[in-house]
């Protein structure tokens, strides 16, 4: 990893709000996140990103990091001045000298990623990405949980719903974690409902007290329930809470001694009882598709990387707005060749609502498979595509899933919470598309990205893609093509010699631009024994 330059080094006794007086900052323009720093003497943390902002404004961008410990003591502060477009990858555990600062195993730390710019920027979270990382494996995490900004209002019906949407997974070597950074409230009212797939329901509250600002407060789901609740088998955790000066997404995962912890984070409960609760208006949590079957309510596709090695699942956490209609399911070659079709749910008249992607289900995408030759013929890292059609037109705004993926005989392995494109009046105004995430680097991280088409009868000619590969130091490899709908571009070092060598074996970042109006990315680690990854920005 290049060495960053950085504005400053300020002490420990620096306080949280100090910066550089020579930059000229607005604290109102403020893009933030906490992460929890995880300590071991065989992991380390990386911090990643793409200076894009570099391109977004035409004055000086400074980074704040400010390492914490867990009680939200301060450690240290580090100023990094943007000035170009590049790949950041930055040690956390050199920079701050980690290993001396007599930190106990565990998440131990938190690290506060605060970006300045003179004009207020379009998101109040910076795309970056944070690793923990072995020689094992990696695992990783975009940025969700963070402060608010001086004079920020959130106008978001669900930002008081329950936080669910993530793996739980009782065994005797693993530990269920949750871990959120506290503000300025002196404590937190949570009630923590485990379900189970038989239908057993256990609860139990806690009230942590918040003694600082970013405190981080991590919970074990083992320590709070009895055997009975942790035999083995699917379960999901629902958590209701008052936390209100956080946004309240959490952190989580699970702990294996062998392993570093699997990272993802929770995701708003928007199921039909909540929202019958939060009295929502219907229009505002549907969107209507005016396209009279041309075109899907929404759609989304998402990488199958070599099932003989990798076991790939789509889970639902029963945590969206029901929906009655079908799914039409479409197996992909990277080229955009249809290899299989098949309907999955017609809802229509269906007696049972709780249907694959609805309910909290594992869909085994093992059971799209087509055995026959055509799929396993077929070169290159393959696509299942999904789209959505139901009789009155209408699909949920929010529709939350998590892609699992983990090598076969593998105990842990990534969990990445996304949500397919609704269609709505904005979706088909976008001119173009751009999607960035990382690439390469120790763990030989592949970015997946895929022309998924909204249209029930794609036009064959496709659309121009172009893409640049950005290297640490500032270095592009450009390049562009006229992708079909529902191709894919995979950037793999592993197997493009010439990537491998332009990025020098550290983390690049791709950013791909597409002329049509939606498109998936996934980034995933596949060297080691642990997968990570995450969808990209």
């Amino acid at each position: 990893m290049n060495a960053p330059v950085f504005l400053a080094s300020k002490s420990a006794q620096a306080t949280s709000g100090e910066i550089d007086q020579s930059i000229a900052v607005d604290r109102r323009h403020r893009a933030s996140t906490i992460f929890p720093i995880f300590v071991r003497k065989d992991t380390i943390c990386v911090l990643s990103f793409l200076s894009y902002w570099a391109w977004k404004h035409d004055t000086c961008v400074v980074i704040q990091l400010t390492l914490r410990r867990a009680d939200g003591g301060e450690l240290g502060i580090r100023l990094l001045s943007i000035e170009d477009v590049r790949s950041h990858n930055l040690d956390l555990n050199a920079l701050f000298g980690i290993g001396g600062l007599g930190l106990s195993d565990g998440f131990s730390a938190s690290l506060e990623v605060e970006v300045f710019s003179e004009r207020a920027p379009l998101y109040s979270y910076p795309a970056v990405t944070l690793f923990y990382q072995s020689a094992d494996g990696l695992s990783a995490v975009h940025s969700c949980a963070r402060t608010y900004n001086d004079g920020e209002t959130i106008k978001d019906y669900a930002i008081g719903a329950p936080q669910t949407g993530f793996d739980v997974v009782f065994a005797a070597a693993t530990r269920n974690y949750v871990s959120f950074p506290g503000g300025h409230a002196g404590r937190y009212h949570l009630t923590i409902h485990l379900d189970r797939a038989d239908g057993r329901c256990f609860t139990t509250t806690l009230e942590p007290a918040n003694a600082a600002y970013a405190r981080l407060h991590t919970i074990f789901l083992e320590d709070l329930f009895e055997a009975e609740a942790k035999t083995p088998g699917l379960a999901k955790v629902r958590i209701a809470h008052d936390i209100v000066d956080v946004f309240p997404r959490l952190y989580c995962g699970q702990i294996s001694r062998d392993n570093v912890p699997t990272l993802t984070h929770s995701f708003f409960d928007t199921s039909d009882q909540i929202l019958e609760a939060l009295d929502v208006a219907e229009d505002a949590v549907t969107c209507t598709n005016m396209s009279d079957g041309a075109l899907f309510d929404a759609a989304f596709a998402i990488p199958l990387i070599d099932p003989a090695q990798f076991r790939t699942e789509l889970v639902s956490y029963g945590s969206n707005k029901s929906f009655r209609g079908e799914i039409l399911v479409r197996l992909y070659a990277e080229d955009g060749t249809l290899l299989e079709s098949r309907t999955i749910l017609t809802g229509e008249g269906a007696d049972d609502a709780s249907a694959p992607l609805q309910a909290h289900a594992v869909f085994d995408l093992d059971s799209l498979r087509n055995v026959g030759e055509a799929f396993g013929g077929a070169e290159g890292v393959k696509s299942a595509f999904f789209g959505f059609r139901t009789p009155d037109s209408s699909f949920p705004r929010r529709f939350k899933l998590g892609l699992n993926i983990a090598r076969r005989g593998g105990a842990l392995g990534t969990n990445i919470c996304f949500s397919p494109l609704a269609l709505g009046p904005a979706t088909t105004a976008k001119p173009f598309n751009r999607r960035w995430m990382p690439v390469g680097g120790a763990r030989n991280v592949l970015a997946w990205f895929s022309n998924t088409s909204l249209s029930v009868e794609p036009d064959p000619e496709g659309q121009l893609v172009r893409w640049e590969v950005i290297n640490e130091a500032g270095e592009k490899m450009p390049g562009e093509a006229l992708l079909k709908p529902n191709a894919s571009l995979v950037f793999d070092p592993a197997k493009d010699g010439a990537l491998a060598e332009f990025l020098g074996g550290e983390t690049g970042w791709v950013t791909v631009t597409a002329e049509s109006y939606m498109s998936d990315a996934f980034y995933v680690s596949t060297d080691g024994a642990q997968v990570g990854g995450d969808h990209a920005f």
